[in-house]
């Protein structure tokens, strides 16, 4: 007799709120990770610079005032620079970060919990790859959701969504000349972008150029674009394709018997009955809207993913990170085509009131893509209540998100972060005076003024309310010219008055 098994029990229902405070919580855990993505690419980057006994500062004001040192400009001209500064740059833009946490309970009972993070822009940005994915995907997904063109006709139901992936032929590593040939796979697809066969089928789309190493290393690099795209009805997929595969095999003078071009509608994934996973065609009109999103989404992904900076070996390939930064400046890797080009709903960068701009050429900046704060105390869940926070019922902590530790998998509070004890008085972590927005805390911070602040506050040197406005009236005068930052007095000593006012031990 077999013995009795009981079955497992139902997952608890959760909230609304309780799924808000787990999604900030995993995305507190995933831009953990990638910011250690981050640390470990800059740590590269200064034992490249060992190799030419370039020795980097910590500090990125100090390496612009020793610039000349320790580039050995008298020594070597430009040509270090030339070199080794764009790598420069990016180090400095890794490290450049901090995140803005809630802090509920007291004593061993303490929650943090995620609220923004601040992070370069920089296309090679383990952090900003991650968080412009999500805001670009996001725009897509609020946009596909109710869109309709010119004649009334609803996106989803009316266009065929596609799939569009572009490659060139690179035997030996080249494509027109060139082993980094993004730029010239660019200008090939906006030569596509212009015959007639493309006029006539595609309605819009959106792109993203693609990096990573070739499988078998003998051509080099695997350089390849991924769309988006609407399709008129009134041609077949097979049509479709046929006729674009034509175009393209004669941009790129491709004889072989692979055209480049892989043109299929778009799917999403979904388990079958036996529990496997398989793909699932679009159908415009009929696929629900939960499953078109899901196919949009994983095609965009793709956009964000700096695969190639990793070696088989699995180090930083620093030779390839210096011909991407030489190579993609002023390219636009990401963009729009079509009816999407100036959608207002789609615009980052309000091109729909800029200037004309050529829709087809490669060159110019990519769109501004920005997070912002707003709204981000109001959606602040108190993790012990699982309710929206109380104004009152937490403070904001500041600092690097790799000072903290963070909850195991199966830990009860499941990769939540939480500051070690150190065992001293400093912490990892700076805590805002109370009355201050999370805006104001983080302009602070951004301003290197936010240290000051607390150490005041703390001191007991007039409230951190009052302090926050004069400073950031006096930031405010600077930066209108009313007054100049050299005659200004130097304030990033602390007053007697606060040297005396001072907790027992603590570090000045």
């Amino acid at each position: 007799m077999k013995p009795y098994i009981l079955p497992p029990l139902p997952t608890a229902f959760k909230t609304d709120f309780e799924r808000r405070h787990l999604a900030a919580v995993r995305f507190g855990w995933r831009m953990k990770s990638k910011l250690s993505d981050n640390e470990k690419l800059a740590a590269a980057i200064v034992d490249h610079c060992t190799l030419y006994d370039v020795h980097l500062p910590a500090d990125r004001k100090d390496y612009t005032r020793t610039r000349k040192t320790v580039l050995r400009l008298d020594e070597y001209g430009e040509q270090l620079a030339d070199l080794l500064e764009p790598l420069i740059k990016l180090h400095y833009a890794l490290r450049a970060t901090f995140g803005t946490y809630a802090e509920f309970g007291e004593g061993e009972g303490k929650r943090l919990v995620p609220a923004t993070f601040f992070y370069s822009r920089h296309r090679l940005d383990y952090a900003w790859n991650l968080r412009k994915s999500q805001l670009v995907r996001q725009r897509y997904a609020e946009y596909l959701a109710t869109a309709c063109d010119a004649h009334g006709r609803r996106l989803l139901d009316f266009y065929q969504p596609i799939h569009l992936t572009l490659t060139a032929p690179h035997e030996g590593g080249l494509f027109r000349g060139k082993a980094f040939y993004a730029r010239e796979l660019m200008q090939a697809f906006a030569q596509l972008r212009k015959t007639d066969a493309w006029k006539e089928l595609v309605y819009a789309g959106e792109y993203g150029v693609e990096v990573k190493r070739g499988k078998s290393g003998r051509h080099g690099l695997h350089i390849h674009t991924h769309s988006f795209l609407l399709q008129h009805p009134e041609f077949t997929v097979n049509e479709a394709r046929a006729r674009l595969e034509i175009e393209w095999k004669a941009i790129t003078r491709n004889t072989s018997g692979y055209s480049g071009l892989q043109y299929e509608t778009l799917y999403c994934k979904k388990k079958n009955a036996v529990g496997r996973l398989e793909k699932v065609r679009l159908i415009p009109g009929v696929s629900p809207l939960a499953d078109y999103t899901q196919g949009v989404m994983e095609c965009i992904k793709y956009h964000f993913k700096p695969d190639c900076l990793i070696t088989t070996a699995g180090g930083f390939d620093i030779p390839l990170i210096i011909d991407v930064l030489a190579n993609t400046h002023n390219l636009r890797m990401y963009s729009r085509f079509g009816a999407f080009y100036k959608e207002p709903a789609l615009n980052f960068n309000r091109l729909h009131e800029a200037k004309p701009a050529d829709e087809l050429s490669p060159e110019g900046q990519e769109e501004v893509i920005t997070a912002s704060s707003d709204g981000v105390e109001e959606r602040l869940i108190d993790p012990r209540t699982m309710q929206l926070a109380a104004p009152d019922s937490y403070r904001w902590k500041v600092g690097h998100p790799l000072s903290l530790r963070y909850r195991g998998q199966a830990s009860y509070q499941a990769r939540e972060a939480y500051e070690p004890h150190t065992g001293s008085h400093s912490a990892p972590l700076l805590t805002a005076p109370p009355g201050l927005t999370l805006k104001e805390v983080i302009r602070l911070q951004v301003n290197g003024l936010l240290e000051k602040v607390c150490q005041y506050a703390e001191a007991g040197v007039g409230s951190g309310r009052d302090l926050a406005d004069t400073l950031m009236d006096a930031l405010e005068a600077r930066k209108a010219g009313r007054i100049k930052a050299k005659s200004a007095p130097d304030d990033s000593k602390p007053t007697p008055e606060l040297r005396a006012r001072r907790a027992p031990g603590r570090k000045k």
